[in-house]
């Protein structure tokens, strides 16, 4: 048994944030012994309106592997701790957020508003694609406002499963970062050179292999990941075979076993092709 955890943005995704016919197919037909899932930073609703436009079902794994789905029934979750809440807050409060929890995605005050200025205070640090590709992503990614973090962690039956931070500033960012990892519970990781994601300190992509192996009760199976960027990392360290997208950050390059085409190549598809010959 074969199991593979593919990611969405940058790799399963091309540049529209779409899912081609050709990567759908190549999940769609593989044999009984692959075992395919998706593992994304991405929530839950995201990965399921996405997987719905080409007709694909498979299990999912969301927000940088702190929750997982198969077919309605809930595989496993893991939760920042209200003290790091607390802690995570303090650090990024200013600038703009998004909290994932397993009640539903809450986002700051004027989080576009804030998140297109600060670009603009920092244009020289990243081109234009950084502000074009979250604006996109917005437009299909709407979150409820909160006010203040308390109306979430003072609610004792709400799970807080990841932050997202857009923060196009490399001082800013270096900053953020070396704050956030002096607080020991949690894993501070990225999606892209702009972001900060910030989950559990024992969760990653990996965790899902172990869940899934376990939840299927698979027999020591051979693992494979697919994935771009640093968030993938774990997952791609942890597989037993990783293929990295031509597009991929230069870690992830250097890391993985295996080199396939971009996303908008449909590298998905090829990794499929290489995966059935092994």
């Amino acid at each position: 048994m074969k199991i593979v955890g593919i990611d969405l943005d940058g790799t399963l995704l091309n540049s529209s944030q779409k899912i081609s016919q050709e990567n759908a197919a190549a999940i769609s037909q593989v044999s009984e012994d692959v075992f395919p899932f998706i593992c994304s930073g991405r929530e839950l609703g995201d990965i399921q309106r996405l997987l719905q436009t080409v007709n694909l079902e498979m299990p999912m794994v969301a927000l940088n592997g702190a929750v997982a789905y198969d077919k309605g029934e809930l595989l496993y979750d893991r939760e920042i701790s209200q003290a790091d809440v607390q802690a995570i807050h303090q650090v990024i409060a200013d600038f703009p957020l998004k909290v994932y929890t397993n009640e539903k995605k809450y986002e700051c005050a004027d989080y576009v508003k804030k998140a297109t200025e600060l670009y603009q205070e920092n244009a020289a640090d990243f081109s234009e694609n950084s502000l074009k590709y979250l604006l996109k992503y917005e437009n299909t990614s709407k979150g409820t406002i909160f006010e203040s973090i308390n109306e979430i962690y003072q609610n004792k039956q709400m799970k807080v499963y990841k932050f997202f931070v857009y923060l196009p500033s490399i001082s800013l960012k270096q900053a953020a970062m070396k704050k956030l990892n002096q607080i020991e519970g949690i894993n501070a990781t990225e999606s892209a050179e702009d972001n900060i994601e910030i989950i559990a300190g024992d969760v990653s992509k990996a965790l899902a292999f172990t869940k899934i192996t376990q939840h299927y009760q698979f027999h020591n199976p051979m693992t494979v990941a697919i994935g771009d960027s640093l968030n993938d990392l774990e997952m791609i360290e942890a597989a037993d075979m990783s293929f990295a997208m031509a597009n991929s950050h230069p870690t992830i390059l250097a890391k993985a076993s295996h080199l396939t085409v971009s996303n908008d190549e449909h590298g998905v598809a090829q990794a499929f092709e290489k995966l059935q010959l092994a």
